[in-house]
């Protein structure tokens, strides 16, 4: 009913991969822009929220952030930098380093 231009995915909301693939296929069926966005999660999560985007080639800005909030944060994502994240085809799964 064109009720939505965008939308905003939160993966931990969701729950699966699966479901965020169908809504990510329904949109694209109705020219549907998305986004993937987070809260003050981990960084396992930005990761996966990272792989999502790029899987799904999703080229808008999205909101993934939170690096450096939490002292105890014991995974190193890649740092977001002018608004950009660079990714290395060095990087495997989700490409977590522990802070050892």
């Amino acid at each position: 009913k064109q009720a939505a231009d965008i939308f905003i995915i939160k993966p931990m909301m969701i729950g699966s991969y699966l479901e965020i693939n169908q809504i990510i296929d329904i949109a694209k069926k109705y020219d549907i822009e998305c986004v993937i966005t987070n809260m003050l999660d981990s960084g396992v999560n930005r990761m996966a929220c990272m792989h999502i985007a790029l899987s799904n080639n999703i080229n808008r800005e999205c909101g993934i952030s939170g690096d450096n909030l939490f002292e105890s944060e014991m995974y190193q994502t890649p740092k977001i930098i002018n608004g950009q994240i660079n990714f290395s085809n060095t990087i495997y799964g989700l490409g977590i380093k522990t802070n050892d």
